[in-house]
């Protein structure tokens, strides 16, 4: 089991100390003299149980940017279920292209990019996710 140790920040410190001298299994063994957060093993007394299972996205997604209306900067988020190229391109209302903010290579999991505007005039822009065969565009909106 993998236990959570906050309350050991030190050596010789925390409610777990004592073990940490006869115990073989700390993550945090060989010399150092801080200890990690983490433990593996048998240990008596109270434990906070720790859920390192993060769910990778199940579909394809590109979420709403945030802040919406910004300025200057926002935050768009994307979640890429199986590995794909990923290009995530700024439009102005006019269809011409601002900026290429993502094009690379991405294994599964969950994303977001930042685009800083500054320099850009304020207006209705969008932003459109190519991931293999997955394509989604949205808007969103720059006041200044």
């Amino acid at each position: 089991m993998i236990y959570d140790l906050t309350d050991t920040t030190e050596a010789g410190s925390g409610d777990y100390a004592g073990q940490f001298a006869s115990e073989p299994y700390t993550l945090s063994r060989g010399g150092f003299t801080g200890f990690s957060p983490f433990a593996v093993g048998n240990f008596s007394g109270g434990t906070t149980s720790v859920d390192g299972t993060e769910e990778l996205p199940r579909v394809f997604a590109l979420e709403q940017n945030y802040p919406n209306p910004f300025n200057p900067a926002t935050v768009i988020r994307y979640d890429i279920p199986s590995a794909a190229h990923v290009t995530i391109t700024i439009y102005d209302a006019l269809g011409r292209r601002v900026t290429q903010l993502v094009d690379r290579e991405h294994v599964p999991g969950f994303y977001k990019a930042q685009w800083n505007a500054a320099g850009v005039a304020s207006g209705v822009y969008y932003y459109r996710i190519v991931a293999g065969d997955f394509v989604s565009v949205k808007k969103m909106m720059l006041v200044r």
